[in-house]
């Protein structure tokens, strides 16, 4: 299904590692027409959280405003962004258009919780797992999963995704999310004409 604005944090993650830091401000209207190749025209609307003026991409992520992002994947690359959610574990193929950022790829569950678990994990991917142990009636251990992990991500940059995403939780789009006492980043996606909302997570600490 199209992930929407959950797909952002990819997006943001090859930002980090061009040099491209939160403080980074770009306008952000409510709607914004962009020039692509070709002589089209791609307009961009925000939905979640309609703005104008100038933001930064902190504040463009807790708030999941569209028309920062679009100029964002302009500026990084699109190829450069569907490479990065493919490397953090993303495993259907991604179309490298810009409307990537908004989520307009298909993506399932599964693969978006693993890419978020490597944000988790310091920029650590480990696949997903069925299976962990297997133990006979009396306990003893007959199979246990001896899983692999894969720095895919500068730790650096993945605590500064997980960063921001608490502050989505915390104050942004994914206040829903919150839980008191406990630290939680994620992010929200709504898919075209509403027909998909998501929320992906995790607590930083597990």
């Amino acid at each position: 299904r199209p992930a929407g604005s959950a797909f952002k944090p990819f997006v943001l993650a090859t930002a980090l590692e061009q040099g491209i830091g939160l403080d980074k401000v770009y306008p952000s209207p409510a709607e914004l027409d962009l020039p692509l190749p070709g002589g089209q025209v791609w307009n961009v609307r925000n939905y979640e959280d309609p703005s104008s003026g100038q933001m930064n991409l902190l504040e463009a992520t807790v708030h999941s405003i569209n028309t920062v992002y679009a100029q964002l994947i302009i500026d990084i690359g699109p190829q450069q962004a569907v490479d990065t959610a493919t490397r953090l574990g993303i495993q259907s193929p991604l179309q490298p258009y810009p409307s990537a950022v908004l989520g307009t790829n298909d993506v399932t569950p599964i693969e978006m919780a693993s890419a978020y678990g490597t944000f988790a994990t310091g920029g650590e991917r480990v696949l997903p797992n069925m299976v962990t142990k297997v133990t006979s009636a009396n306990g003893t251990v007959l199979y246990q999963l001896q899983p692999s992990a894969h720095s895919v991500l500068d730790p650096a940059i993945a605590a500064t995704v997980t960063n921001a995403l608490q502050q989505v939780v915390q104050r942004g789009t994914g206040v829903n999310a919150n839980i008191v006492g406990r630290a939680v980043a994620g992010k929200t996606g709504t898919g075209e004409a509403w027909r998909d909302t998501w929320f992906v997570g995790y607590t930083p600490d597990l």
